[in-house]
């Protein structure tokens, strides 16, 4: 997959430790529930024989060194994909939001839509808030997986507690321009086209 390069800060980890110290914050934005605070350490898909996991261990073994090339057009030399799934879910306002460019004024950023663990920190809203952090410590290509949490009410088709897949994968643009499968053509449609190519071959 393919990112844009940003300026990236250093990623912040939350151990166990830490989420039980700030259990007890007295902070008037912190609106997070008993009952979504169980659910920090579920980790159903590294629950043997759940779904989820079943699940999980069909993409971890998809995206293997071996099927990097293989199903990629492109030959090109990038980092094997790292495995990320042990990722705290409280993350930094600045990880989650500001280093994403989501403007100040946007509606995510409300109480009502993302659970608040205090002033500065949040339980992440999606995978992508741990993305920056790695790619500031050139990983280049990962895998992070794990649960996120969005205020939504409960129905057919919405829970608060939901579960994603964040992929990414950084080339380099020069050896892009120098690859004989890009030749004249734009660089962004190749890899549009070659990304299509190996997400087809995974659903498959």
């Amino acid at each position: 997959m393919y990112l844009k390069m940003l300026i990236m800060p250093k990623i912040k980890v939350i151990n166990m430790f830490i989420i039980k110290k700030f259990s007890y914050s007295n902070s008037k934005l912190r609106n997070i529930t008993p009952n979504i605070e169980k659910k920090l350490n579920q980790k159903l898909y590294l629950q043997k024989n759940h779904p989820l996991n079943i699940l999980r261990n069909k993409i971890i073994s998809f995206f293997s060194p071996e099927n990097k090339t293989k199903y990629s057009k492109l030959n090109v030399q990038t980092q094997d994909f790292k495995i990320n799934e042990d990722l705290s879910p409280i993350v930094s306002i600045k990880d989650c939001f500001d280093d994403l460019l989501v403007p100040l004024d946007h509606e995510t950023r409300s109480p009502k839509n993302t659970y608040y663990w205090d002033d500065e920190m949040v339980l992440r809203t999606h995978m992508t808030a741990h993305d920056v952090g790695f790619i500031k410590n050139n990983i280049t290509s990962l895998i992070s997986i794990g649960d996120v949490y969005r205020r939504d009410s409960i129905d057919a088709t919405h829970y608060p507690v939901f579960h994603q897949v964040d992929a990414v994968r950084l080339f380099n643009t020069e050896e892009l321009n120098q690859n004989p499968y890009t030749g004249n053509n734009n660089v962004s449609e190749i890899i549009k086209d070659d990304l299509k190519y190996f997400l087809e071959n995974f659903i498959q």
